[in-house]
């Protein structure tokens, strides 16, 4: 049996252990890295100016941005000359390149998502548009092709920031949580958004770079998502559940949203990332893991629920189920109980913290909630409502007749049917939290605005996919991925072409 396999087992060999570098050190490298690249973006793009929520950063002097780059280095080796800056860069891009999980990884994520956007492409030149789009940021198809749908959305509050109109009633960006469109922002910056002149031309320079900064948040924080998720499944089951859970995952028929400007990337990776610091009782990192789900979507807020459970797990209030792989690292202090707990709020917070900025610019703090329900018509109608109204229709039309008039959303059922017969199997398997995930990710946004999006809903259960990876017989993961893989191509074509997928 391997020292893996018996976590208790030490190695032999002994290292010893670097201290610390102290924290003025490691903020003198940080300060450096930064300004090494505004440094270069000044050389590519012009440089950085941009303004959000009241801060204001211009980088577009080389001379300085450079000054200040050398300055910050030249101060922190004159004093503290061990573990130079480059050392430790080409130590972290070594680790990087011999991570197992990043090297598993990377052909899974470049495969599914250069192939989503090659076929969204090709959709759009042999399809056709379903009509003229309500926007587009290009002439040229293939730089508007990331134009799609709520895009317009999170781009126009990364390059305009928020705006509240004079009632709930009409749609409006404040119904957008901030996270996404502020990473967005900052690319977009680093990529040279904000010294574009603005001109009359109906399709801007600028818009066309936040939409590449856009894409290219949401492909990131989709390949560190996979990371995270093949680490969880590697440390709870083994190296084989892993690889086919990335797999599973990358080939799910709604994961086409990971390819496009959205917050699904994002929250993916602040759920799955809250989930695995958590279960290490790693509560520091999972509080600002899950600050960030918290600040990402709506439904974000929800994580606190199954992390509450998971810390009672830990503290031994609560029963920690049948199955060992998924349990929380135990904590014995009260203490450590108290982070746990604090760590469980920290989605909470993040509504709390953007309810208060939107409080402070409309002067209701759920209005982000308002706008939902009264111009997107998102009202909770009650789960027994909705059973009865959808049983109604189908028992009115054959079920040919319904899928011929609502395709989308029969895909959207059957898609929602999967996630809810699987709540309890997966409940027993991994553990009572990822179930209750399910339940709060699917049945909260179902009652109240239908199967509207139902896709991107389920597209960032990692729960699913695990138990899939760990149920599934070993010969039947590739062909379930490949069948996924080209009902994934299909919804491609739909959303590139503008079908009501979004």
């Amino acid at each position: 049996m391997t020292p893996r396999s018996q976590p208790g087992l030490k190695s032999a060999a002994v290292t010893r252990q670097a201290p610390p570098l102290p924290l003025w050190v490691n903020l003198l490298d940080a300060v450096a890295l930064v300004y090494a690249v505004l440094a270069l973006s000044v050389v590519c793009v012009g440089g950085v100016d941009v303004s959000f929520l009241g801060v204001h950063v211009t980088a577009t002097a080389l001379p300085r941005v450079l000054l200040y780059c050398v300055g910050s280095l030249v101060v922190r080796h004159a004093v503290w000359r061990r573990h130079p800056l480059h050392r430790r860069l080409l130590t972290w891009v070594s680790r990087w390149r011999g991570s197992e999980s990043a090297r598993a990884v990377w052909p899974v994520f470049a495969v599914s998502r250069i192939g989503v956007l090659t076929v969204g492409f090709l959709g759009v030149l042999l399809v056709g548009l379903s009509s003229d789009p309500p926007f587009r940021v290009s002439r040229n198809e293939l730089s508007n092709l990331s134009a799609r749908w709520d895009a317009g959305w999170y781009l126009g509050i990364a390059e305009d920031g928020y705006e509240a109109a004079s009632g709930p009633e009409t749609q409006q960006n404040i119904a957008f949580f901030p996270a996404y469109p502020v990473l967005t922002r900052a690319v977009g910056a680093l990529l040279g958004a904000g010294v574009v002149q603005r001109t009359v031309d109906p399709f801007p320079e600028a818009s066309r770079r936040y939409v590449l900064a856009g894409l290219l948040v949401a492909l990131g924080a989709f390949f560190a998502a996979l990371v995270y998720l093949y680490r969880l499944a590697r440390d709870c089951f083994d190296t084989r559940v892993a690889r086919a859970s990335v797999l599973l995952l990358a080939a799910y028929p709604f994961a086409i949203f990971f390819s496009a400007p959205y917050t699904e990337s994002l929250f993916l990776l602040s759920a799955v990332a809250t989930f695995y610091h958590f279960r290490r009782a790693e509560h520091g990192r999972a509080a600002l893991w899950g600050l960030l789900a918290g600040l990402t979507k709506a439904n974000g807020c929800l994580l606190s629920v199954p992390l509450a459970i998971l810390a009672l797990q830990q503290a031994g209030l609560l029963w920690r189920g049948a199955s060992t792989r998924l349990v929380p690292v135990p904590t014995r202090t009260p203490a450590a109980h108290a982070g746990a707990m604090a760590a469980a709020s920290m989605p909470g917070i993040g509504m709390v913290l953007f309810s208060a900025y939107l409080f402070l610019l409309t002067g209701r703090p759920l209005a982000w909630l308002d706008v939902h329900r009264l111009a997107w018509e998102r009202s909770y109608v009650g789960l027994g409502d909705w059973a009865l109204g959808r049983y109604g229709f189908v028992m009115d039309h054959d079920l040919y007749s319904y899928a011929v008039a609502e395709p989308i959303e029969l895909l959207y059922v059957v898609a929602v049917g999967l996630v809810l017969s699987l709540v309890w199997p997966v409940s027993r398997r991994l553990g009572l939290p990822y179930g209750v995930w399910m339940v709060l990710t699917v049945v909260p946004p179902l009652m109240a605005g239908g199967f509207v999006s139902m896709g991107r809903f389920t597209s960032v259960l990692f729960p699913l996919f695990l138990y899939a990876a760990a149920t599934l017989p070993r010969r039947w993961v590739v062909p379930a991925a490949l069948v996924s893989a080209q009902l994934q191509a299909l919804m491609a074509v739909l959303f590139y072409t503008w079908r009501p997928l979004y």
